[in-house]
């Protein structure tokens, strides 16, 4: 890795933030990908990314893995029981944390660094539950992020396809959706039908985001694991950044 990686902390979140191989050696600035559950998603691919920059296939861009606290409350819209008894009930505190990005996280990261801080350079990326939540920001933070890399997004979620449905989003939002088609298949509960709605908000997707800006890819054989993110992650910043 030609990169840099540095850790910051904002109160109690702790960040990974990746500087691209050209930052200390140039005075411009940079888009930014806010991206969910830390580092986990790119920390192991940052030497492929870096392959891209140098191709030429990817704007150099920055990352702000973001760790979360609660997953299952930080990455929820809105509250929902428990769908197992070894875990507590989604407390659908999304907006709360979407709201700590944008008022805390992209300010500190916009003084700091050097970055292109208006939305049309500036992104959202997840996996699962992470997926969920910037599928919300997409639709109740647009002014802020206008990119979202979305993969293998928790759509089972209950009310989410109807929230998706009934309210508008920026058709000049530019999106990668990802999932896999085995995902969810071996699970006894509401979590089976994650390839259905995923496929369900593609179609929606598909109507209200410009065809230009909008690229879905279903994974052959591939189920809920980090090796497919991870892969899919670098798929998600060609898509987002092309150079």
């Amino acid at each position: 890795m030609e990169g840099k990686l540095v850790e910051a902390h904002i109160q109690t979140r702790s960040l990974s933030i990746y500087m691209p191989p050209s930052y200390n050696n140039s005075v411009r600035n940079y888009p930014v990908i806010y991206v969910q559950d830390g580092g986990s998603l790119f920390h192991s691919v940052l030497s492929e990314l870096e392959e891209l920059f140098s191709f030429g296939l990817v704007e150099e861009v920055m990352i702000v893995g973001i760790e979360p606290m609660d997953r299952l409350a930080e990455y929820t819209p809105w509250f929902s029981p428990s769908i197992s008894s070894a875990f507590p009930p989604f407390k659908g505190e999304g907006r709360e944390y979407l709201t700590f990005i944008s008022q805390n996280i992209k300010p500190y990261i916009d003084r700091h660094f050097r970055t292109k801080t208006d939305r049309q350079h500036t992104g959202m990326m997840g996996v699962s539950l992470g997926g969920l939540i910037s599928v919300y920001a997409m639709y109740e933070f647009a002014d802020y992020f206008s990119k979202f890399g979305i993969i293998s997004p928790s759509l089972w979620y209950p009310n989410i396809l109807s929230f998706v449905q009934k309210n508008k989003v920026g058709k000049e939002n530019r999106v990668f959706l990802y999932v896999g088609e085995e995902e969810g298949k071996r699970k006894n509960n509401i979590q089976r039908e994650m390839v259905n709605n995923v496929l369900v908000a593609n179609k929606i997707f598909l109507r209200k985001l410009s065809k230009d800006n909008y690229q879905f890819v279903l994974g052959k054989n591939a189920d809920h694991q980090k090796k497919y993110f991870v892969h899919q992650f670098l798929n998600g910043v060609k898509w987002l950044y092309p150079k």
